[in-house]
């Protein structure tokens, strides 16, 4: 019974012992198998450490090289803004205009300030009207500030046809004493002013035209429309003798209201201020322009100063014509014989309108 207990005792025993040296077989295996994950940790950790390192030197790398193709594409290109503040711009394709006009637009709720400074960039513009598309986009982003800036806009308008026809839109009869009052005070605005004035005038304007009209010679343009030839006559001819005006119209204007004997009187005298009548021909075409409507009337020398240069309208069928219409010819080969045959004894038939041969 003893010894049957001891030998259980004895088993028990050589089990506790068995079980820690299992134990300590398995602390050892963990801890190889920690040291051997230490290891590769450790080794793990050092490979990163050289890509990190590889990494940050591609970055560097990279870095320079994106710096280097900034400046180089600084070197190689300008903002809109800066292309647009050389003021070199004439030829820039319309396009290119269209990207720099979105830059520039004031949105919608845009302040006072901004719509002006809008107004000044768009004065500042020198570019051709060759893009029809760009040319109204002008005009309407012009428009689109409001009335509120006629003035703002008709300040520019003298070197603008975009703020010329801008403020064609926005002007109203309401503003017709403002154009007055610039006709009077700033020569420098009158040709656009003076155009939207004479627009706009009606018989109330009558008496301002006829005050106005001795220091502003192109109000001769609305004398007929208002009715005030016969008021108006006396100044245009001295501003024609002066040779301060010298539009068609006006000269037709006086050439009209002139008596027959009085009106010959008269294109003598202008002929002699005339660049043809004073023996410059340099401007064929502007001389002819005006010997035309002096031959019109019966004036003998400006209708042989056209028989003399046709040569300068020969290819102009319109002009040509309008010569063979002051003769009794109707061929143009004709014309030279003719002339040259009766140059000595031509008068201006005023039933038939044109010159011929006298008895």
């Amino acid at each position: 019974m003893s010894c049957r207990a001891l030998t259980a005792g004895g088993a028990a025993f050589l089990t506790l012992v068995l079980s820690a040296c299992v134990s300590t077989d398995t602390f050892q295996k963990d801890r190889t198998e920690m040291n051997e994950r230490m290891t590769a940790l450790q080794a793990e950790v050092v490979r990163n450490a050289t890509l990190l390192e590889e990494t940050r030197k591609e970055f560097r790398a990279f870095q320079a090289e994106a710096e280097a193709e900034k400046r180089k594409r600084d070197l190689e290109f300008i903002s809109l803004h800066e292309l647009f503040d050389l003021q070199e711009y004439g030829n820039i394709p319309a396009p290119v205009i269209g990207r720099y006009l979105d830059l520039i637009t004031p949105p919608p709720n845009a302040t006072a300030e901004q719509k002006r400074k809008f107004i000044n960039e768009i004065s500042s513009l020198r570019i051709n009207g060759n893009s029809e598309k760009l040319r109204i986009r002008l005009i309407n982003s012009l428009v689109n500030l409001g009335h509120e800036y006629f003035e703002d806009i008709l300040s520019h308008a003298g070197k603008s046809q975009y703020f010329q026809e801008a403020a064609a839109r926005l002007v109203r009869p309401s503003d017709k004493a403002l154009l007055k009052k610039m006709l009077e005070t700033n020569p420098a605005r009158r040709y656009t002013v003076l155009n939207l004035y004479m627009n706009m005038a009606d018989a109330s304007d009558r008496a301002d035209v006829l005050r106005l009209l001795p220091g502003i010679p192109g109000l001769a343009s609305c004398v007929k429309r208002l009715g005030i030839e016969k008021e108006a006559l006396p100044v245009i001819k001295k501003q024609l003798l002066e040779n301060r005006n010298v539009t068609n119209e006006s000269l037709n204007l006086v050439l009209d209201g002139l008596a027959p004997a009085e009106r010959q009187a008269f294109m003598e005298k202008y002929w002699r201020f005339t660049s043809a009548g004073a023996g410059n021909h340099f401007d064929l075409w502007r001389n002819a322009d005006t010997a035309f409507t002096l031959a019109q009337k019966g004036f003998l020398p400006a209708f042989a100063f056209l028989v003399e240069n046709r040569r300068i309208f020969a290819n102009d069928t319109a002009r040509m014509n309008a010569l063979l219409l002051l003769t009794p010819l109707s061929d143009s080969a004709m014309l030279g014989k003719w002339y040259e045959e009766n140059r000595g004894k031509l008068v201006f038939n005023s039933e038939k309108g044109y010159f011929e041969a006298g008895k």
